[in-house]
């Protein structure tokens, strides 16, 4: 019996074990089997089994790391694939036709300038906080999450009334009152990305200093321009402006800059300010201001800077100055911005004097890309004349400013000549937008030029290499380069009629004698693609190629013109010379007697004895001018 029971007993059991086995394993069993494993000794392993699953691990191991590697080198790979497809060079030999390499390069074009203007701005911000650490202690402690600190010190002003008010309390106000004579009111910048959110118009800011204390002001640009240029309108000044426009990657124009500043005292120097900058770029904005709107804020921004410079004079010699600032000489902000800037420049002041300094284009390419070479962005300037003078960046010279608007002036050169692009295409683009920003400053030049007696445009065409070349070390008296500098001078100064002073020649010829200059106007390296650069050149029919002058350069002459002679259209001094007027009676004569006239009266004339060519015109019987420019 006993036996029986054991038996019965196994067979159950076996037969329990055969239906968990084929059951899913409940947590009882997942617990007895654990105790057990735990409870059972360790059973040696062989070194067989411990050889296959090392060599296991190993491989797996082996696996991940060749696929981790594989996809590492699989994303550098296309990195570098599309850095290559995206590269100028790639684009132009292979990819690209010259129209859509041209659309390419336009927009690493805005790129380079929003850069530009970005950080013009953000550079007035940092001088007015202090510092970039006061600017983050200022910012963490602000009430308000995301509020820029800047916001604290400026002082907002809205209203049309409120901006009357500004303007007669700061610019009005007598000349005895100690805030209108004892002030200065600098121009720090025009942005349009300001604190009042969802307003799209630009505003101006102003800083006031007077003393130890200063204060910052926020206006509309329009409203407070337009309000200024009236109360500017009405006022009677005897300051003169000078426009200087560059058109030789900033060789000349820091040449008038410094030759000016160290010789006549009577003279301020206002050089490339960066509201300029901004200035151009709201006119290329989609949000464009009116032409007319945009003259009354450039003569505004000008007589404000003159206005400013008047005050830095008092403050400097007494509150009775002996002697007052004259003449106000404004360089413009590079190459670059003179086809914007200019034709508004010119429509704004049509009686004031213009300088437009230009080089050849193959020293100017030269000379723009050692400046971009030599170029370190992480300058911060810390001077307030340093902050507002756009001197340290080469966007200005190298890099083209443009649009797509329907003004001819606001274009690129690109989009008016149809053969240029092709030409463009075969320069590198470090080339090439420098040669396409030299020829838009000198293109602007002869649409004004071409319009001059509409637009009453007549500049000092200045040759750089007339005071800068080899020949120019010695300014002996009655040289070229001494009566280069005399007419230069006299130009600036205004003092061709009454001439120029003996003190401001004498300066200005020591200082040039000490100023060697440091640009390499030869090409230095063989492979510089000087026939390509020239050939991009030649697509404009107006510009002459190589050491060719541009038209009405100014001569090194004592008796100098800003109109050169021309024997198209010119005037009665400037007629035909005396063969010319031989041919022209032989050719009537013959007329004459084919017609069956009498030729007695020529003949009488012509049978007097020729008069020797004196240069003179006999007011009795010719004018001495064309009237029909007078009219």
């Amino acid at each position: 019996r006993t036996r029986r029971r054991i038996r019965i007993t196994t067979t159950q059991s076996t037969s329990q074990n055969h239906h968990l086995h084929n059951q899913p394993t409940n947590q009882s069993t997942d617990c007895a089997r654990h105790c057990c494993s735990i409870l059972s000794p360790p059973q040696p392993r062989s070194p067989t089994m411990a050889s296959v699953e090392g060599s296991g691990d190993a491989s797996s191991s082996n696996g991940v790391d060749f696929l981790l590697t594989a996809s590492i080198l699989a994303a550098a790979a296309t990195t570098v694939v599309i850095s290559l497809l995206q590269s100028d060079h790639v684009s132009r030999k292979f990819l690209l036709n010259p129209q859509r390499l041209q659309l390419k390069r336009r927009q690493e074009y805005e790129y380079y300038w929003d850069k530009c203007i970005k950080k013009i701005n953000l550079q007035v911000d940092y001088y007015l906080m202090g510092g970039i650490s006061a600017y983050q202690q200022s910012g963490s402690a602000s009430d308000r999450p995301n509020a820029d600190p800047l916001e604290k010190i400026v002082n907002p002003i809205s209203g049309q009334e409120e901006i009357e008010r500004f303007v007669k309390e700061e610019f009005v106000a007598p000349s005895s009152a100690e805030t209108g004579s004892r002030s200065t009111m600098r121009i720090l910048k025009i942005d349009s990305n300001v604190y009042d959110s969802g307003d799209p118009r630009a505003f101006v800011f102003l800083l006031k200093s007077s003393g130890s204390s200063a204060e910052v002001f926020q206006l509309p640009l329009t409203t407070f321009a337009t309000t200024l240029q009236a109360h500017f309108e009405t006022q009677i000044t005897t300051t003169a402006f000078c426009f200087v426009a560059d058109a030789s990657s900033g060789a000349a124009s820091n040449l008038i800059e410094n030759l000016v500043s160290n010789s006549a005292p009577d003279v301020k120097v206002v050089s490339q300010p960066t509201w300029m900058v901004s200035l151009a770029s709201i006119m290329l904005s989609s949000a464009k201001v009116d032409d007319s709107k945009m003259r009354q804020i450039m003569f505004a921004l000008c007589r404000l800077e003159a206005w400013n410079a008047h005050q830095e004079w008092k403050i400097s010699v007494g509150s009775t100055p002996k002697r007052r600032i004259q003449t106000v000489v404004m360089t413009l902000p590079g190459q670059a911005s003179t086809s914007v800037l200019l034709p508004v420049i010119q429509s704004a002041f049509p009686e004031d004097r213009h300088v437009f300094a230009y080089d050849g284009c193959v020293p100017s390419v030269q000379r723009a890309l050692r400046l971009s070479k030599a170029e370190r962005g992480t300058d911060l300037q810390t001077a307030l004349d340093s902050v507002l003078t756009l001197s340290n960046d080469s966007t200005r010279h190298c890099i083209p400013l443009g649009g797509n608007s329907a003004t001819p002036s606001t274009q690129y050169l690109s989009s008016k000549i149809r053969t240029l692009p092709s030409a463009l295409s075969m320069l590198p683009v470090q080339h090439a937008r420098v040669v396409e920003t030299w020829m838009m400053s000198v293109d602007a030049f002869f649409a004004l030029k071409h319009n001059e007696r509409a637009n009453g445009y007549l500049p000092y065409v200045f040759r750089y290499d007339y005071l800068s070349g080899a020949e120019c070390n010695d300014f002996a008296k009655g040289s070229n380069p001494y009566w280069s500098l005399c007419s230069l001078l006299q130009h600036i100064t205004g003092s061709r009629s009454n001439g120029l002073d003996d003190l401001i020649l004498t300066k200005a010829i020591r200082w040039m004698q000490e100023f060697h200059s440091t640009d390499a106007v030869a090409c230095v390296d063989p492979n510089f693609p000087i026939k390509t650069i020239e050939n991009c050149v030649f697509q404009h029919k107006s510009i002459l190629i190589g050491d060719k002058t541009l038209q009405d350069t100014v001569l090194p002459k004592q008796h100098w013109t800003l109109k050169q002679a021309s024997k198209k259209g010119g005037c009665a001094c400037c007629g035909p010379e005396p063969d010319d007027e031989e041919e022209e009676e032989e050719q009537e004569q013959k007329k004459s007697r084919h017609s069956g006239q009498s030729t007695q009266t020529k003949k009488d004339a012509t049978s007097l004895p020729k008069q020797p060519a004196t240069g003179y015109v006999d007011g009795a019987m010719s004018f001495a001018f064309d009237p029909a420019r007078f009219s």
